[in-house]
């Protein structure tokens, strides 16, 4: 349990505002995306818009609706693939990661699977693993906090926790969190296996090219004070530890990347480093996905 630093009781609503406002959406800009009877996404107009010209054989306009063709499962697969990879070679398209991740229903049902980078702007569901890295002190824990790499799509240099990570198509979170662990960080598999998970959230938030959502998957784990995390896949500058009181101010200075900011005060607020915090408490538990 973390000693309760005075100086952080002050820090509730600050960073419930801090919070509204990182993962704020104006619904209201966005159609929805069916296929079949399912409520798949949200798509900003110049993407419904492109999809309609460029792949009428897919996609069908429906009152308010951007709807999916009912089109066989490894059709529609290939297809969409197809779209998206043209779309990247033509500079339509701002990321293509080569990745895929699987497509689901509202009620978690596997439908199809897809290219990672065409997620945001279809406002498709994906998931993704993050893990808080904690080494305790004679006063405090510590955090292991990396800083993205430069060349990252996404977030360069923005702080992150010590692993976070997609969740393949082919993977259970477990199963990423092994494995993102030793890409990112350097921890063997029997360290990592150790992490325990604390919470499930479902991060929500307008982007430049359509819309995260995107379920976080949570972990924590005591680090031996010893360990020094290592990055192996490049994808990480470098690694630093914190305090609480550091990284409150650093999340509040927009350094942090937002997912990681909410992992990381959800993960404060649970060992008790925040003091009584009403309003981040009430955010936190709207954004957390119930079992």
């Amino acid at each position: 349990m973390m000693t309760l630093n005075p100086n952080l009781n002050s820090f509730d609503m600050p960073l419930r505002t801090f919070l509204d406002l990182a993962f704020i959406t104006d619904h209201q800009q966005f159609c929805h995306l069916y296929y079949q009877d399912h409520h798949l996404g949200y798509v900003l107009p110049q993407w419904q818009q492109q999809a309609l010209q460029d792949a009428p054989h897919l996609f069908t306009q429906e009152q308010e609706r951007l709807v999916l063709n009912n089109l066989p499962i490894l059709e529609l697969e290939e297809a969409l693939q197809k779209l998206c990879h043209n779309w990247y070679q033509q500079g339509i398209l701002p990321i293509f990661r080569n990745e895929k991740f699987n497509v689901r229903s509202p009620d978690g049902h596997i439908l199809f699977t897809l290219e990672r980078g065409a997620f945001l702007i279809f406002g498709l569901e994906s998931q993704a693993i993050h893990l808080n890295g904690v080494t305790q002190n004679a006063e405090e824990n510590l955090f292991w906090i990396g800083k993205r790499a430069a060349h990252k799509p996404t977030a360069p240099n923005k702080l992150d926790n010590l692993v976070s990570g997609g969740i393949g198509f082919n993977e259970s979170p477990e199963q990423a969190l092994i494995r993102e662990s030793f890409e990112e960080a350097g921890l063997p598999s029997d360290l990592a296996k150790k992490a325990k998970s604390t919470g499930h959230f479902l991060s929500f938030r307008q982007v430049q090219w359509g819309l995260h959502r995107e379920q976080l998957f949570v972990f924590d784990i005591e680090l031996p004070s010893h360990f020094t995390p290592t990055n192996q896949d490049g994808e990480v500058a470098l690694f630093e530890q914190y305090p609480p009181l550091a990284l409150v101010k650093l999340i509040l200075e927009g350094q942090f990347m937002k997912d990681a900011a909410l992992v990381t005060l959800d993960a404060l607020m649970r060992m008790g480093a925040l003091g009584q915090t009403p309003q981040l408490t009430t955010w936190l538990n709207r954004a957390r996905i119930k079992k």
